[in-house]
């Protein structure tokens, strides 16, 4: 099935990439990645994404994802064009010349690129993380699957993406770029945050430091549910201090926890965080117990790992507004 749909699409993102690129700094602090050479964005390779039902390798599926990742300023797309010309110097015999119905640069391609390849081609273009992947149809529905790896500690995540028709493509595409965005993210900035919690951890930093640093940081990347589960268990380390903080930030972190994704909830369990009872606790003890049991309930759906607790929490909430409405 052809996707010359794509064009309209392309140019509309690619003026988007402009415009980010044209944004002067704004002084957010960046990661450790590379901030000599890239301004300390992380540096991503996209690969070729071939297209398994076709047995042909288009370059639009993959200049759209590296389009949409571009749009993120925390990341500084390599050439798509510059990798897969990397890719032919290594392996020659993986495209065959030729081009697409459009024009475009295509040709035979043999399965995913082998990641021996991908290694070297990354490493050589001083990439922090590369993304593989391909495309397959059955009819007219369509699955793009991805693959990302970061290329210092290969720590790698695995992305899909499924819809009907050629019309539903771009919005697939989005979805899964999105989703490699925030694994990247969260590789490239989280273990700078740990790195600042360990100097609190060994004495170099008070904690007063450490969730001044923490908190700088969570404002340039809010979403980023790792950033502001470190910060919620900072402000745990002094509930006097931080109490003002400690509801919004453990609302935050439950807004944006996704059972779906193992990664937050690793995430969480690794630091031992149960945002659900942090939050029913300051309910309670605001003698909000309606609040309380809400926020226990909707823990026993997503986030069950602490079952009893929230159980032995809802029914002594329930007895505590049952009796208060005795009272009345």
């Amino acid at each position: 099935m052809g996707l010359t749909g794509f064009a309209g699409r392309i140019c509309a993102i690619a003026l988007s990439v402009l415009a980010v690129l044209a944004v002067p700094s704004t002084g957010i602090p960046q990661s450790s990645y590379d901030p000599a050479n890239s301004g300390g964005k992380v540096r991503v390779a996209v690969f070729p994404f071939p297209d398994l039902s076709r047995s042909v390798a288009d370059m639009r599926i993959t200049s759209l994802i590296a389009a949409e990742l571009a749009t993120r300023d925390f990341i500084r797309i390599i050439s798509p064009e510059v990798i897969r010309r990397r890719v032919l110097d290594l392996e020659p015999a993986y495209f065959e010349a030729g081009k697409d119905s459009s024009g475009n640069p295509a040709g035979i391609v043999y399965g995913r690129i082998a990641s021996g390849i991908v290694e070297e081609v990354a490493r050589n273009t001083d990439a922090n993380f590369s993304v593989t992947g391909d495309i397959s149809w059955f009819n007219t529905k369509w699955i793009i699957s991805a693959h990302v790896a970061e290329v210092r500690d290969r720590d790698a995540g695995d992305f899909r993406v499924s819809g009907v028709d050629e019309e539903e493509l771009p919005g697939g595409i989005e979805e899964i770029a999105t989703e490699i965005a925030v694994f990247i993210r969260d590789g490239a900035i989280v273990p700078d945050v740990e790195e600042e919690v360990r100097k609190y951890l060994g004495g170099i930093y008070s904690l007063s430091t450490v969730v001044s640093k923490v908190e700088t940081l969570s404002l340039a990347y809010q979403d980023s549910l790792p950033l502001q589960a470190v910060l919620l268990d900072l402000y745990l380390r002094d509930r006097a201090a931080y109490r003002g903080k400690i509801a919004a930030t453990a609302s935050k972190v439950i807004a944006l926890y996704d059972p779906a994704h193992g990664s937050d909830t690793r995430y969480l369990l690794s630091l031992s965080l149960d945002p659900f009872d942090v939050l029913a606790r300051l309910y309670e003890e605001n003698r909000e117990w309606s609040k309380a049991i809400e926020v226990r309930k909707k823990s026993l759906e997503v986030f069950s790992f602490y079952a009893e607790k929230h159980r032995a929490g809802i029914a002594r909430d329930k007895k505590k507004l049952n009796a208060r409405k005795a009272k009345k």
